[in-house]
Formats: structure tokens, sequence, C-alpha cells
């Protein structure tokens, strides 16, 4: 165990080296930084995989229980949206600000005892359905986040154009008509894989019959989210509000994440599913 602890040290020290450099590249613009700042940040994913297998195979289950092992997936999941977007969409202050997420998810990971394992007391067919529903929420909460990225962005270019602020760093930034329209599209991208998270989460729930669940605040908060960015879309195609107005509701809905993620490992019975 204490390889592992020297080894997530290890991690967080590399990640952090990525995001000043990446940070440096910002200030002034440098090829050389931010090629280096990618390599750190492909090592981290990479050593992030390799711990997640490692974990994996000496455990012998999905490591996706504790709320460690849950925030560190979903920093690796970030990581790898970050890194794709590096490649696709060449806008460093967005993969910056993900490669900052999957940062703080990190350390916020280290909040649990990485050394805390569940006493298996078996592995079903329900167990594996509702680790793909787990899988597939973290993808969710990971597209969601860039649409907030997105809109949090708006908002500052907004704020800079109307104030006839101008710099340099806001020409490297997409047009405000780009950003709503990546992040509706992220927005759609994200729901569509919530309401599938949320089905998969009902079928478990019928698996196991146990429907008490359904009242569960952990089912409850998810529902709460899935209506919110129900509220976003709606808004954005049938109402056709403004991007302002759209921005501050997708932010507003992206801190219902933060919420759901408390009450997944505070209040919540949702996730004692399998280890008892």
């Amino acid at each position: 165990m204490a390889m592992e602890y020297r080894l997530i040290d290890l991690m967080i020290a590399i990640y952090a080296l990525s995001l000043v450099v990446f940070f440096a590249d910002f200030l002034e613009k440098n090829g050389k930084a931010r090629w280096m700042g990618t390599g750190l940040l492909v090592l981290v994913w990479a050593m992030q995989a390799g711990f997640f297998v490692s974990r994996l195979l000496s455990t012998g289950y999905f490591p996706l229980i504790t709320m460690f092992e849950t925030l560190f997936f979903f920093s690796w999941v970030v990581v790898t949206l970050a890194l794709l977007l590096s490649i696709w969409f060449r806008q460093e202050i967005v993969v910056y600000l993900l490669g900052f997420l999957g940062f703080f998810l990190m350390v916020c990971a280290l909040l649990d005892d990485p050394g805390r394992l569940p006493i298996p007391s078996g592995w079903s067919e329900g167990s594996r359905l509702l680790v793909i529903h787990i899988v597939l929420g973290i993808a969710s909460y990971a597209l969601l986040s860039i649409s907030a990225i997105f809109s949090g962005l708006y908002l500052f270019l907004h704020a800079r154009l109307k104030s006839k602020i101008w710099s340099a760093f806001l020409g490297r930034l997409p047009s405000l008509e780009r950003m709503e329209r990546y992040a509706f599209r992220t927005v759609l991208a994200g729901g569509v894989l919530m309401v599938v998270t949320l089905l998969l989460g009902i079928v478990w729930i019928m698996t196991e019959n146990n429907p008490a669940l359904l009242l569960d605040p952990k089912s409850l908060t998810s529902i709460l989210l899935l209506g919110a960015y129900s509220m976003y879309i709606m808004q954005r195609l049938g109402f056709k509000a403004d991007g302002r107005r759209l921005a501050y509701w997708n932010i507003g809905s992206c801190a219902v994440i933060a919420a759901n993620f408390a009450v997944s490992y505070g209040i919540s019975n949702f996730n004692d599913w399998v280890w008892m």
C-alpha cells in the first residue's frame, strides 16, 4: 500500500507541473511549453490508467465503489477528454480548465483513504449492470462539466466585450456564437448519457427487487439534475433564450452535479450495492 501512496503523490506532482507549464503557455504563447504540458498530461493519464488497472487486478472487483475510486476515475475521464480536445479542438484555455478540474477531482479523491477497500460479498449480473450505470454517469458528468466551462468562458468574453476591454488573450478564445453552440452540443451528448444512466439505474433497482431506492436522495437529485438540463434544452430550442441566460442556467445546473456527488457519499444508500 505504501507504494500506491508514493505513486499517487508522484502523479499529483507531475499533474501540478503540467498545469504550471500550461499556465506559462497562456502568459506567453510558447509552442514548446504547450507540448511539454501535453506530454506531462499524457504521462499522468497513463499513470492513472495503470493505477486503475492495477487496483482492478489486485482486488478482483471493478474499483468504482469508494469515494476515492469514483473521483479518481472521474479525474481520469476528464484528463482523457482534455487530451482529446487538445488534439481536435486546439483551444488551450479549455484544455487547461479541464486539466485543472481533473486535478481538483484527484485531490478531492484523497479526502477518502485510498487504502480503504470494501469487503466483497459477491458479484452478480446486477452488479455489472450497475458498474455500467456508474461509468456512463461519470462520462455524462464529464461532458456536462465541459459544457459548463464553455458557458463560463461565454460569460467572461461577453462581459469583456460589453465593457470594451480587449486583450490578446481574448483573441485566442472562440467566438460567443461558437462557445454557445459547443455548450449546447455537449449538454445534448451528456444529457443522452444521463437518460441512459438513469434507465440502467432503474433496471438495476428492479433487478435487485428494491423499489425503495427509487426514493433514495441520490435518485431524487439525479432526477432533479435531468430536469435542470431538460429545462436548458427547452429554453434553447423552444423559447430561444439568449446566450447569457442559457450560460447562467447551464452553470447552475452543473452545480447540481456537485450536490449529487455530495448526496451519493453523504446520506444516500444507493452506492452500497455489492459490498456489505
